[in-house]
Parts: C-alpha cells; sequence; structure tokens
C-alpha cells in the first residue's frame, strides 16, 4: 500500500477496482484523492437485473468525464457503495462517474440482512468516481540539457465499488467494456484512444428494469386504453349534440 501511494504522489495512475466482499481496506490509497469506499452492498429495487436487486443496472452517468464518453448504461453486480469529498484543495477534481437511482441503498451488513434500515445510507449511491491532480514542481523538466525548470505533475485515479463487472461474465454487458476502456485510456492521458473506443454501439439493449416493467405497465394498461375509451367517448358527445 505504500509502495502504490508512493507511486500516485509521483504522477501515478491507478485503476482501483474495490469490492465489498473482499477484506481488504482501499481508503489508504484513495482517500488523499477525495474518494471513499463505503463498502456493504448497493441494492437498487427500480434499476436491477431480474430479481436479484444487488445487480444492479446504472443508468446515471452525470459526468463530463471523458471517462463517461458514450456510456448508455452499466450492470455494477454485487457492489459496494462509493464517496466523493467536497471542499478539496486546488488542483484536485473528484467526478462522481456513475450513481444508483433514488430507490436504491446501502446495506451496510449485507450478511445479515439485506433490509433497508436506520444505518442504511440512501440513495443516490455512487459507484464509481475519477480524480485529477495536478500541481506544479518547481523543478524537474529539462526541455533545454543541462537545465531544470518546472513541471506539471499529474495523479490520476478511477475507484469502481465493485469488481465483478470487469470479469468474463459481465465485461459485455451493457457498456462494461466502453467504461474499462475509456478509463484506461483516461488514466494513461490518451484521450483520443478514449474518443476511438467510444463510438456508440449498433446494438443498444434495454434491460427491463422493475422500474421500466412499471412504465410499460403505467403505458399499455392505463394509458393506451385510457386515450381509446376517451376518444370513443368524445365521439359518442360529439355524435349526441350534433342529432340535438
Amino acid at each position: 500500500m505504500e509502495a502504490l501511494a508512493a507511486y500516485a504522489k509521483s504522477a501515478g495512475r491507478l485503476l482501483v477496482v474495490a469490492s465489498p466482499l473482499s477484506s481488504a481496506d482501499p481508503n489508504p490509497l484513495v482517500a488523499p484523492w477525495g474518494m471513499h469506499f463505503l463498502g456493504g452492498l448497493v441494492l437498487d429495487p427500480a434499476r436491477s437485473q431480474g430479481v436479484d436487486q444487488s445487480d444492479v443496472v446504472v443508468e446515471d452517468l452525470p459526468s463530463v468525464n471523458p471517462v463517461d464518453e458514450g456510456v448508455g448504461r452499466l450492470e455494477f453486480p454485487a457492489g459496494g457503495g462509493v464517496a466523493a469529498d467536497r471542499g478539496l484543495r486546488d488542483g484536485l477534481t473528484v467526478s462522481v462517474l456513475a450513481r444508483t437511482s433514488d430507490r436504491s441503498y446501502v446495506a451496510p451488513h449485507p450478511e445479515t440482512s439485506i433490509a433497508f434500515g436506520p444505518d442504511s445510507v440512501p440513495g443516490p449511491v455512487a459507484v464509481a468516481a475519477a480524480a485529477d491532480d495536478s500541481r506544479v514542481e518547481a523543478t524537474g523538466e529539462q526541455r533545454v540539457p543541462g537545465v531544470s525548470g518546472p513541471r506539471v505533475v499529474r495523479t490520476r485515479v478511477v475507484l469502481t465499488g465493485a469488481d465483478t463487472w470487469l470479469t468474463n461474465g459481465f465485461i459485455d454487458h451493457l457498456g462494461n467494456r466502453r467504461l474499462l476502456l475509456n478509463a484506461v485510456g483516461w488514466l494513461a492521458q490518451e484521450e483520443p484512444l478514449v474518443a476511438a473506443t467510444s463510438r456508440p454501439n449498433l446494438s443498444r439493449p434495454l434491460p427491463l428494469t422493475p422500474e421500466r416493467r412499471a412504465r410499460i405497465l403505467v403505458v399499455t394498461v392505463g394509458l393506451v386504453p385510457g386515450a381509446i375509451v376517451g376518444a370513443g367517448l368524445v365521439v359518442a358527445a360529439l355524435r349526441r349534440r350534433a342529432v340535438r
């Protein structure tokens, strides 16, 4: 951990993939960059895949960070929460890359209960964040042999609260692969690579989450039949008025 922290402070680049299933604590590594891993288990009754509320479909990608470029949706199963600090020092920018719906929450002790309780963290919950820290050091840049001048030192860190999303079973689900490629390109400061890998897919699947099922039910059972009945009533009323 000390070696990684020293590397990051010396203009290093880190992709930190945390997991609530691990006993390791990534916070000493990411805390200097304004991020914290909350742990627990993120559940989203509104946006989940199938009956497993921990298999979260993430549709809120609020950042203008290039890591989110071209990413429409993500599938983050068995993940923990992430927090981004406020009131950061000059030169440090932290972006929330992905967050869950308002109905989501973090169950802090999933081994005993996944129900929402008094110690649960209410949503929306961030599940991925990125930090960019740039500063100027007095010496270190040598553009002319033998002459040392000021240099810009930049550290970049990407943190996700889950690790299963980039395994073979999920990497091709929704925008998971694109998020990974974008993150690697951004960390390496290869912004043209991010643009090249962020072209929209020809296929854009829509996962049938509980939220989307409810909307379909309202439209098909409520709005459409209601509109037909309403139109029929209007026509009948107009005919009666014409007869009178």
